[in-house]
């Protein structure tokens, strides 16, 4: 599926932010209150909450590093908008990738949740986009973020249905927000309560990045990562807001499940294994396909023909090519694939000097002869086609006679 183009502009009188994608636009204001209205053809305008990227880094070529370049018309709205937000608000939420719009209003609101949110930056954004974690539309969930984000942090683990403990509370204040989508930290959160592991895994590192965080919310990857692959996972710049190991290994998984006969692996101890493993497996795959293909082509394959071919009178040697030949003719001549493959009888498309398709028979003596001898739609062949046939037939039952 083609991405749509994410059309960023800005229009510096009226302070408004522009996003047009496809026939979608969508404006974005910060004063005098801040407030985003999506405007559809034929739809009545209303308030809504834009899950787009709004404050990028300095430089920064895309939105989010998985889409498309943006213009310089995008860079240029996106930074004027930047300078109506205060600044320590927009450093707040520039490294998160998705749904900052959420998490910057409610900072405008409740001004006091950025005293708390730069020690667990990952648990405010939660808070803020409570929708995305307990089920309800994003309009209560707004006004639900404003009464709950100045909780202690376990009540707002609680509300936000996470293991409501000290540790959950220190965890989250590891993963780096480039981490943090709602997909990624619903998957967290259902294999911590799933699997204690997945929590005791994680306590030992000083940061979490959605590299680790994919090898561990999946209990088959999970059981294949050692402390060795999660501490160069950890390291691996990459990893931060992506996931290639753990897309690596997933892949492999999922090809080695397509294969008859494999042993289980091992723990990996390096993204070099993972590739190794992953390319093992899709050389294996490849291989089966190859068998599987050769296998369907023998029993696909009729025997040689009987009387060789000429450019005129061409065998047909597979069923396919018999099956093409009768759709191609308009005529049953696929019909008789188990008496060719039987060695009972035989196929040939004429070219010259007309389009038809020829079967011979053998008969009890091990001779061929004209059996069936078809123009499309089983139209009968003129008598020049007919004299050819006879004299090929007869040169070569002849040559083989002697």
């Amino acid at each position: 599926m083609v991405e749509k183009p994410l059309d960023y502009s800005f229009d510096t009188a009226s302070g408004i932010l522009s996003l047009k994608l496809g026939g979608d636009l969508t404006l974005i204001r910060w004063t005098p209150e801040p407030r985003a209205e999506q405007h559809i053809q034929t739809q009545p305008v209303r308030e809504c909450w834009p899950i787009q990227r709004l404050i990028i880094p300095a430089g920064a070529e895309t939105v989010d590093g998985r889409i498309g370049q943006l213009s310089a018309t995008g860079k240029h709205a996106l930074a004027e908008f930047r300078q109506l937000i205060p600044h320590e608000l927009a450093a707040f939420v520039e490294p998160f990738h998705y749904r900052q719009w959420n998490l910057l209003t409610l900072l405008h609101d409740v001004p006091d949740v950025l005293a708390w949110g730069v020690e667990n930056p990952v648990l405010a954004y939660c808070a803020a986009n409570n929708a995305e974690f307990r089920g309800i539309g994003e309009q209560a969930a707004s006004f639900e973020a404003r009464r709950h984000c100045m909780e202690k942090q376990k009540a707002i683990l609680k509300w936000l249905k996470f293991p409501t403990s000290a540790a959950m509370v220190k965890l989250l204040k590891k993963v780096i927000p480039e981490a943090a989508e709602p997909w990624v930290l619903r998957q967290l959160r259902a294999a911590i309560s799933s699997d204690a592991r997945t929590m005791e895994i994680l306590s030992h590192h000083t940061r979490i990045n959605l590299g680790m965080i994919a090898l561990l919310v999946h209990k088959d990857l999970r059981s294949l990562v050692t402390r060795e692959l999660l501490a160069e996972v950890n390291a691996t710049e990459s990893e931060r807001a992506n996931a290639p190991t753990a897309d690596l290994l997933g892949e492999a998984l999922h090809t080695m499940s397509q294969l008859p006969k494999h042993s289980e692996p091992r723990p990996f101890l390096s993204h070099a294994a993972v590739k190794q493993f992953h390319d093992e497996m899709q050389a294996a795959l490849e291989a089966q396909v190859q068998r599987r293909k050769m296998l369907a082509k023998k029993r696909n394959a009729f025997p040689a023909p009987p009387i060789p071919g000429t450019k005129s009178i061409v065998p047909i040697t597979s069923v396919a090519d018999l099956r093409l030949e009768g759709n191609e003719m308009g005529h049953c001549i696929a019909t008789y694939a188990t008496r060719i493959k039987k060695g009972e009888a035989y196929a040939y498309r004429m070219f010259a000097p007309e389009r038809a398709t020829l079967l011979l028979t053998r008969n009890a003596n091990g001779r061929w002869y004209r059996s069936e001898f078809r123009l499309r739609f089983n139209a009968r062949p003129g008598k020049t086609a007919g004299l050819l046939v006879h004299e090929w037939l007869a040169m070569n039952q002849k040559e083989r006679m002697q």
